[in-house]
């Protein structure tokens, strides 16, 4: 495209009858000329990258039971969250904004940290999915990750407990993912605006010293540490052992 651009206006600002004598006799300005039409068409012509601007940053707290730093193969953590006024908190405002009709696609991730085996045939674990619902399962060679959709497909209604079954020995990370998307329910006809939601864990101990137990070089190093270090203090991620 910029190619073409440069040729239509070679020919209109340079005729043919002086091309020759122009190139011949100001070979320098000729190259300026060049690229100042260069620049001047990449600037115009590059779009910045597209942003969405979300109206609502939704965060809500989810429920994780029994909490405890030890587990053994077989034992079932849960993840519970419970709406009874379908609102949710807006972050901007402060405030909790009736929401009766979204559609929410709800990530969980149990990630493989430290002496575990690798990519076992049967994933880290099982999800008991809640009840009427259809939870996905995605075994990986250091995860296990699984999704629900909750909202327009369980009558409106926003709650669920999922199960996460333990099959495998080692520290893993249970992780739930930032900026969800929200779409309004198809059959509902309601507009909603373009935004997102944030599931933390309402717990005050993500135990991190379990996480700091790991060798360092086995986190990442520095850089990789500090990273999952913040998800554990944003309660975005919860460690445990399991023996």
């Amino acid at each position: 495209m910029i190619k073409a651009h440069l040729l239509i206006l070679w020919g209109y600002l340079f005729p043919e009858s002086f091309k020759p004598r122009l190139m011949r006799k100001h070979p320098n300005k000729l190259q300026a000329i060049l690229l100042i039409i260069t620049l001047f068409l990449n600037f115009h012509c590059t779009k910045p990258p597209y942003r969405i601007r979300f109206v609502y940053n939704f965060t809500e707290k989810v429920d994780l039971f029994p909490a405890q730093k030890m587990y053994h193969v077989g034992d079932t953590i849960w993840v519970q969250y419970v709406n009874t006024d379908n609102k949710f908190l807006d972050t901007k405002t402060g405030m909790r904004i009736q929401a009766d009709s979204l559609s929410i696609n709800f990530n969980l991730t149990l990630n493989a940290l430290y002496n575990t085996a690798v990519n076992p045939p049967g994933g880290f674990c099982e999800f008991v999915p809640p009840a009427g619902m259809i939870a996905g399962r995605w075994p990986g060679q250091f995860y296990t990750k699984t999704a629900i959709d909750i909202g327009c497909v369980n009558s409106y209604n926003y709650n669920f407990k999922l199960g996460i079954v333990l099959k495998e020995k080692g520290i893993f990370s249970v992780d739930m993912f930032r900026d969800l998307l929200i779409h309004e329910c198809g059959n509902r006809g309601k507009e909603f605006p373009e935004s997102n939601i944030e599931f933390a864990y309402n717990l005050t101990d993500g135990n991190k010293d379990i996480y700091l137990s790991i060798p360092l070089a086995s986190r990442g190093g520095d850089s990789g540490s500090k990273e999952v270090e913040k998800r554990i203090d944003d309660r975005m991620a919860y460690v445990l052992r399991v023996d």
